[in-house]
């Protein structure tokens, strides 16, 4: 069975490029601007509990859904991008073998990876170190017995990405982290 979180992020970037003759004047340089109304948060310290909060919420959300084996209904800071699409994918997976998850994920601390971008647009990520503990989850098959492996890891690494949707955070995206000191 998929992870939820153990997709990997391919990241696509198309560049689109103009034509200059050498008769036309060159392009202005873009410029970067920071109109603190727009931002979304006052301070780093504000970006990060927003962005621990979303997450929190998220892994409440994906809890649920593994534990009924049912979508997430529209809920207030639902998974988008590759987060929901794997969790959807783990949610089809639990219900086609018959199993379903105990337990529910505690967050045990979070970091901030970056948080800049939350301090000048709304349209800039945020991104967030996550020690999560899976120490009382577990994985039940139709008769009841575990199908976890027992050398899996309580304490499990990830860098969370989270996008603001114009009213709030949402998790969009989760890599496993295998850097230094986050768990």
């Amino acid at each position: 069975m998929r992870k939820f979180w153990g997709a990997a992020a391919v990241l696509a970037v198309l560049a689109t490029t103009g034509c200059v003759t050498a008769e036309s004047p060159p392009a202005p340089e873009p410029t970067e601007t920071t109109d603190v109304s727009q931002a979304p948060f006052a301070s780093e310290e504000e970006a990060l509990a927003a962005a621990e909060e979303a997450y929190r919420a998220f892994l409440a959300v994906a809890d649920k859904a593994l534990q009924t084996a049912s979508p997430p209904s529209d809920n207030i800071k639902n998974p988008t991008g590759n987060a929901l699409d794997d969790l959807l994918q783990s949610v089809r997976a639990i219900e086609r073998s018959s199993r379903r998850q105990t337990g529910n994920v505690a967050v045990v601390r979070v970091s901030p990876a970056d948080t800049e971008g939350a301090l000048t647009s709304p349209t800039l990520p945020i991104q967030i170190y996550s020690c999560a503990d899976y120490g009382e989850v577990d994985v039940l098959d139709a008769q009841g017995n575990s199908v976890v492996d027992p050398a899996r890891p309580d304490l499990i690494a990830f860098l969370v990405t989270l996008l603001h949707d114009g009213q709030q955070l949402v998790v969009s995206d989760l890599e496993p982290w295998t850097g230094d000191g986050v768990c």
